[in-house]
């Protein structure tokens, strides 16, 4: 069973330890979302005004082979092609997200 607390207690320790899963693993806790769906997202999957994330894909590794990874539609049920909605504390988390990401962005386009 879920236990928010402990969800919070462990999201803490990776915030404070610089651990650069924070976002993923904060994601993952608060939204359900398997590990494939978030490996797949892209930013324009989320909406930032409504506050919904559109899972439409998964990452899917064949053989367990990184290089022949594919996007497929995520299992095989009616109800996995959805729309999530997330609470404010995960919009900052995302928000952070993308300000961190386009920062490396421009340190290599500049390298």
């Amino acid at each position: 069973m879920f236990r928010e607390n402990r969800a919070k207690t462990f999201l803490d320790i990776r915030l404070n330890s610089n651990c650069g899963s924070y976002a993923m693993l904060h994601i993952l806790a608060w939204t359900g979302l398997r590990a494939g769906e978030l490996a797949a997202l892209k930013w324009s999957d989320i909406d930032f005004d409504k506050k919904t994330i559109k899972i439409t894909k998964t990452y899917y590794k064949r053989n367990n082979v990184t290089k022949d990874y594919q996007l497929l539609p995520p299992k095989t049920t009616k109800g996995s092609i959805r729309i999530i909605d997330f609470k404010d504390e995960v919009l900052g988390v995302l928000k952070k997200h993308k300000v961190n990401q386009n920062k490396v962005k421009m340190q290599i386009k500049h390298e």
